[in-house]
């Protein structure tokens, strides 16, 4: 298997899904404060978001 290529061909995917992290992290960061359901609500997005890729 080319991992060169693979990586190549879903780099803006790879991106995307750094992004979608750095998003989450930033939310848990202010999510202390805020309380747990918003931090929930990130996590079924995420998901959500998720399935939809892989579909």
């Amino acid at each position: 298997m080319n991992y060169e290529l693979l990586i190549a061909r879903n780099m803006p995917w790879i991106f995307y899904l750094i992004l979608r992290v750095s998003v989450v992290f930033i939310s848990v960061r202010n999510v202390r404060r805020n309380g747990k359901s918003l931090f929930f609500g990130v996590v079924s997005q995420i998901c959500l978001l998720a399935g939809q890729r892989l579909r």
